[in-house]
């Protein structure tokens, strides 16, 4: 495991952070290690943006263009339906809300990332008299570290939220991979 794993775990000792490959990810989704991520990060990295905090665009369409990796994604883990490709990067340190899809969220780590999440089983949906008090118990949340060049799959039960950046003073950078129209 690379130092700023190491770094990361000693820095954040309530977190229990550990890597996507770690079986304890199996909850949450999982490490796809059969891509070779390296012709979309280049892509990715020419194009990308400066922002101060979190952005996220759904669909861009210089990373829509085809390529192996898309075409891979979209036949391998979407069956073949269309895709959007977009990105989520900036600066991020918190945990500001949890979301999850119907489907699988592929995210390519262009840089080294946390992931913070959750299980939709752990949702307290209410009663039939609280049909508006949705509670979710964040201690629940788990962290994962994913290195950048990893693709990880989020499963449709997977809360999940915009992730952590590694480095003090730095930023974080993923591909988001989504069936077309989404978000």
């Amino acid at each position: 495991m690379t130092e700023l794993y190491h770094q990361l775990r000693a820095a954040n000792p309530n977190l229990n952070i550990l890597p996507v490959g770690d079986p304890a990810f199996r909850r949450y989704g999982r490490l796809l290690t059969a891509y070779d991520a390296t012709e979309m990060i280049v892509r990715a990295t020419e194009i990308l943006p400066q922002v101060s905090g979190v952005a996220y665009e759904p669909s861009v369409a210089a990373l829509e263009a085809p390529s192996v990796l898309n075409q891979a994604i979209a036949q391998e883990v979407f069956g073949g339906m269309p895709t959007q490709v977009g990105w989520c990067y900036g600066q991020n340190l918190a945990l500001n809300a949890l979301e999850y899809h119907r489907g699988s969220e592929v995210n390519v780590c262009i840089t080294d990332v946390v992931l913070l999440v959750g299980h939709v089983q752990d949702i307290c949906w209410g009663d039939d008299e609280n049909l508006g008090r949705i509670t979710y118990d964040t201690a629940k949340v788990a962290a994962f570290y994913a290195p950048a060049g990893a693709v990880v799959e989020l499963s449709p039960w997977n809360l999940h939220y915009a992730p952590i950046h590694c480095k003090a003073g730095g930023s974080f950078a993923t591909l988001v991979y989504l069936p077309k129209g989404t978000n």
